[in-house]
Protein backbone atom coordinates (compact mmCIF):
# COMPACT_ATOMS: atom_id res chain seq x y z
CA UNK A 1 0.00 0.00 0.00
CA UNK A 2 1.04 3.65 -1.08
CA UNK A 3 0.64 5.55 2.38
CA UNK A 4 1.46 8.75 0.49
CA UNK A 5 -1.25 8.25 -1.30
CA UNK A 6 -3.56 6.66 1.41
CA UNK A 7 -2.86 9.59 3.62
CA UNK A 8 -4.36 13.25 2.66
CA UNK A 9 -1.44 15.51 2.44
CA UNK A 10 -1.76 17.97 5.53
CA UNK A 11 -3.65 15.18 7.37
CA UNK A 12 -0.70 14.19 10.13
CA UNK A 13 -0.37 17.68 11.16
CA UNK A 14 -4.67 17.27 12.15
CA UNK A 15 -3.79 14.07 14.25
CA UNK A 16 -2.89 16.30 17.34
CA UNK A 17 -5.40 18.66 16.93
CA UNK A 18 -7.87 15.83 16.62
CA UNK A 19 -6.11 14.10 20.04
CA UNK A 20 -6.51 17.81 21.51
CA UNK A 21 -10.26 18.20 21.05
CA UNK A 22 -10.89 14.49 22.28
CA UNK A 23 -9.06 15.15 25.59
CA UNK A 24 -10.68 18.81 26.14
CA UNK A 25 -13.94 16.69 25.77
CA UNK A 26 -13.44 14.28 28.11
CA UNK A 27 -11.90 16.68 30.39
CA UNK A 28 -15.14 18.43 30.43
CA UNK A 29 -17.31 15.89 30.92
CA UNK A 30 -15.08 14.54 33.98
CA UNK A 31 -15.68 17.75 35.52
CA UNK A 32 -19.12 17.68 34.57
CA UNK A 33 -19.52 14.61 36.50
CA UNK A 34 -17.43 15.75 39.24
CA UNK A 35 -19.70 18.45 40.03
CA UNK A 36 -22.94 16.74 39.66
CA UNK A 37 -21.50 14.42 41.98
CA UNK A 38 -22.03 16.04 45.29
CA UNK A 39 -25.30 17.20 44.50
CA UNK A 40 -26.67 13.37 43.46
CA UNK A 41 -25.29 12.68 47.12
CA UNK A 42 -27.04 15.76 48.96
CA UNK A 43 -30.30 14.53 47.25
CA UNK A 44 -29.95 11.25 47.86
CA UNK A 45 -29.23 11.75 51.32
CA UNK A 46 -32.00 14.67 52.05
CA UNK A 47 -29.33 16.65 53.41
CA UNK A 48 -29.19 20.15 52.96
CA UNK A 49 -25.69 21.24 51.68
CA UNK A 50 -25.78 25.09 51.04
CA UNK A 51 -22.11 25.27 49.52
CA UNK A 52 -22.63 22.44 47.11
CA UNK A 53 -26.22 23.33 46.23
CA UNK A 54 -25.37 27.12 45.60
CA UNK A 55 -22.96 26.46 43.70
CA UNK A 56 -24.56 23.79 41.84
CA UNK A 57 -27.08 26.59 40.73
CA UNK A 58 -23.84 28.80 39.40
CA UNK A 59 -22.55 26.50 37.33
CA UNK A 60 -21.62 27.27 33.96
CA UNK A 61 -22.92 23.77 32.55
CA UNK A 62 -26.54 23.92 32.06
CA UNK A 63 -26.89 20.09 33.02
CA UNK A 64 -25.32 21.18 36.71
CA UNK A 65 -27.86 23.64 37.10
CA UNK A 66 -30.88 21.61 35.91
CA UNK A 67 -29.36 18.72 38.66
CA UNK A 68 -29.15 21.30 41.58
CA UNK A 69 -32.18 22.48 40.75
CA UNK A 70 -33.78 18.98 41.05
CA UNK A 71 -31.72 17.96 43.89
CA UNK A 72 -33.29 21.52 45.96
CA UNK A 73 -36.82 20.45 45.27
CA UNK A 74 -36.56 16.73 46.26
CA UNK A 75 -34.34 17.75 49.16
CA UNK A 76 -37.63 19.54 50.56
CA UNK A 77 -35.68 22.34 52.64
CA UNK A 78 -37.22 25.61 52.33
CA UNK A 79 -33.95 27.38 52.64
CA UNK A 80 -33.86 26.03 49.04
CA UNK A 81 -37.04 28.64 47.68
CA UNK A 82 -34.21 31.65 47.79
CA UNK A 83 -31.89 29.23 45.41
CA UNK A 84 -34.57 28.49 42.79
CA UNK A 85 -36.22 31.77 42.34
CA UNK A 86 -33.58 33.56 40.49
CA UNK A 87 -33.51 29.98 38.23
CA UNK A 88 -36.97 30.97 36.92
CA UNK A 89 -35.18 33.77 35.11
CA UNK A 90 -31.94 31.43 33.81
CA UNK A 91 -30.28 32.36 30.78
CA UNK A 92 -30.78 28.56 29.52
CA UNK A 93 -34.57 28.95 28.68
CA UNK A 94 -34.42 24.90 29.37
CA UNK A 95 -33.83 24.86 33.09
CA UNK A 96 -36.74 27.38 33.92
CA UNK A 97 -39.01 24.39 34.38
CA UNK A 98 -36.95 22.58 36.35
CA UNK A 99 -36.73 25.12 38.63
CA UNK A 100 -40.66 25.39 39.13
CA UNK A 101 -40.83 22.28 39.18
CA UNK A 102 -38.60 21.93 41.81
CA UNK A 103 -40.71 25.06 43.75
CA UNK A 104 -43.91 23.16 43.68
CA UNK A 105 -42.18 19.92 45.30
CA UNK A 106 -41.11 22.43 47.67
CA UNK A 107 -44.64 23.82 48.41
CA UNK A 108 -43.37 26.62 49.93
CA UNK A 109 -46.19 29.69 49.91
CA UNK A 110 -43.48 32.10 49.38
CA UNK A 111 -42.31 31.39 46.03
CA UNK A 112 -46.17 31.87 44.71
CA UNK A 113 -45.46 35.36 43.68
CA UNK A 114 -42.63 35.18 42.13
CA UNK A 115 -43.76 32.04 40.06
CA UNK A 116 -46.90 34.29 39.10
CA UNK A 117 -44.23 36.91 38.19
CA UNK A 118 -42.73 34.70 36.30
CA UNK A 119 -45.76 33.22 34.29
CA UNK A 120 -47.77 36.47 33.43
CA UNK A 121 -44.09 39.22 33.39
CA UNK A 122 -41.56 39.38 30.51
CA UNK A 123 -39.71 37.86 28.63
CA UNK A 124 -42.35 35.44 27.68
CA UNK A 125 -41.79 31.76 29.54
CA UNK A 126 -41.61 29.07 27.19
CA UNK A 127 -44.68 26.83 26.91
CA UNK A 128 -42.71 23.79 28.83
CA UNK A 129 -41.68 26.40 31.77
CA UNK A 130 -45.44 28.15 31.75
CA UNK A 131 -47.10 24.43 32.29
CA UNK A 132 -44.16 23.67 35.06
CA UNK A 133 -45.46 26.57 36.66
CA UNK A 134 -48.93 26.37 36.76
CA UNK A 135 -48.58 22.47 37.99
CA UNK A 136 -46.15 24.26 41.02
CA UNK A 137 -48.50 26.66 41.73
CA UNK A 138 -51.32 23.76 41.98
CA UNK A 139 -48.87 21.66 44.39
CA UNK A 140 -48.58 24.72 47.02
CA UNK A 141 -52.09 26.18 46.71
CA UNK A 142 -53.71 28.53 48.73
CA UNK A 143 -55.66 31.61 47.75
CA UNK A 144 -53.54 33.31 45.24
CA UNK A 145 -52.48 30.39 43.55
CA UNK A 146 -56.16 29.60 43.12
CA UNK A 147 -57.15 33.04 41.90
CA UNK A 148 -54.20 32.72 39.14
CA UNK A 149 -55.00 29.64 38.16
CA UNK A 150 -59.05 30.59 37.80
CA UNK A 151 -57.76 33.46 35.59
CA UNK A 152 -55.71 31.22 33.23
CA UNK A 153 -58.17 29.05 32.54
CA UNK A 154 -61.19 32.18 32.15
CA UNK A 155 -57.86 33.30 29.43
CA UNK A 156 -57.80 36.41 31.42
CA UNK A 157 -54.17 36.25 32.96
CA UNK A 158 -52.97 38.32 30.11
CA UNK A 159 -50.77 35.91 28.95
CA UNK A 160 -47.55 36.17 25.92
CA UNK A 161 -47.03 32.85 25.57
CA UNK A 162 -47.81 30.59 22.64
CA UNK A 163 -50.42 28.10 22.53
CA UNK A 164 -52.19 29.36 25.34
CA UNK A 165 -54.70 26.91 25.03
CA UNK A 166 -52.69 23.95 26.04
CA UNK A 167 -52.03 25.71 29.29
CA UNK A 168 -55.32 26.76 29.71
CA UNK A 169 -56.45 22.92 29.45
CA UNK A 170 -54.02 21.90 32.30
CA UNK A 171 -54.80 24.96 34.26
CA UNK A 172 -58.47 23.38 34.34
CA UNK A 173 -56.88 20.10 36.27
CA UNK A 174 -54.50 22.66 38.10
CA UNK A 175 -57.66 24.24 39.32
CA UNK A 176 -59.59 21.91 40.43
CA UNK A 177 -56.23 20.33 42.11
CA UNK A 178 -56.19 23.10 43.94
CA UNK A 179 -60.05 23.75 45.22
CA UNK A 180 -59.83 19.81 46.33
CA UNK A 181 -57.30 20.96 48.13
CA UNK A 182 -59.16 23.57 50.22
CA UNK A 183 -57.34 26.44 48.73
CA UNK A 184 -59.28 27.97 46.16
CA UNK A 185 -60.79 31.47 47.62
CA UNK A 186 -64.01 30.30 46.12
CA UNK A 187 -66.01 27.44 44.16
CA UNK A 188 -64.51 26.85 40.84
CA UNK A 189 -66.39 25.36 37.63
CA UNK A 190 -65.41 21.79 36.59
CA UNK A 191 -67.17 21.58 33.24
CA UNK A 192 -63.82 22.86 31.92
CA UNK A 193 -62.22 19.20 32.41
CA UNK A 194 -64.05 17.77 29.83
CA UNK A 195 -60.89 17.34 27.96
CA UNK A 196 -60.55 13.68 27.59
CA UNK A 197 -59.14 10.77 29.13
CA UNK A 198 -56.03 11.53 29.32
CA UNK A 199 -56.35 14.85 31.27
CA UNK A 200 -58.88 12.80 33.15
CA UNK A 201 -56.31 10.58 34.31
CA UNK A 202 -54.20 13.13 35.07
CA UNK A 203 -56.34 15.11 37.36
CA UNK A 204 -57.27 11.64 38.92
CA UNK A 205 -53.75 11.16 39.61
CA UNK A 206 -53.51 14.37 41.45
CA UNK A 207 -56.56 13.74 43.27
CA UNK A 208 -55.19 10.67 44.70
CA UNK A 209 -51.85 11.90 45.59
CA UNK A 210 -53.85 14.44 46.92
CA UNK A 211 -55.67 12.11 49.33
CA UNK A 212 -52.48 9.95 50.24
CA UNK A 213 -50.54 13.48 51.22
CA UNK A 214 -53.41 14.02 53.82
CA UNK A 215 -53.64 17.32 53.10
CA UNK A 216 -57.14 17.46 51.75
CA UNK A 217 -59.50 19.37 54.22
CA UNK A 218 -63.22 17.50 54.98
CA UNK A 219 -65.21 20.88 54.08
CA UNK A 220 -63.14 21.07 50.34
CA UNK A 221 -65.65 20.46 47.93
CA UNK A 222 -66.20 16.92 46.70
CA UNK A 223 -65.34 16.45 42.67
CA UNK A 224 -66.90 13.26 41.05
CA UNK A 225 -64.28 12.43 38.17
CA UNK A 226 -67.25 10.20 36.51
CA UNK A 227 -68.48 12.54 33.72
CA UNK A 228 -64.65 13.01 32.58
CA UNK A 229 -63.44 9.69 32.67
CA UNK A 230 -64.07 9.33 28.42
CA UNK A 231 -61.66 7.27 26.42
CA UNK A 232 -60.80 9.35 23.75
Amino acid sequence: MNWGKAIPFGAPALVPLLFFGATEAQAQSAAIVEAIAPLVQSEDSRLWSPTTLEAGTFSPEPLVRRTAAMAIGRIGDLRGTALLIPMLLDQDSTIQPSAAFALGLLRDPAAVAPLISRLTAMPTPTLETARAIVTALAKIGGPEAAELLARVLSNTANLTIQSPEVLVRLAALDAAAVAALGGAPQPLSLTALALGGVAAALHLRLMRQALRSGMRRPDAPQISLSPWLSTS
